[in-house]
């Protein structure tokens, strides 16, 4: 398919992967590695500014009582 002249390509993103071509398990590894290296960031950020993490036993579901 031809693009228009004087009209610019569209630039890829990582949620297009599998619309043009290319290989298709390389990208989404691609893909996987940056969004887990953000949420790592995001986690660091959140802890470093007091934040904290609780683990919750398996099976367990949230509080759904009213306060």
């Amino acid at each position: 398919m031809a693009r228009e002249q004087g009209t610019t390509p569209k630039k890829r993103t990582d949620s297009d992967w599998g619309s043009r071509g290319g290989d298709a398990e390389t990208y989404t590894v691609q893909s996987r590695k940056k969004v887990r290296e953000v949420i790592e960031k995001q986690i660091e950020e959140f802890l470093d500014s007091g934040g904290k993490i609780q683990e919750i036993e398996t099976g367990k579901t949230g509080d759904h009582s009213v306060h």
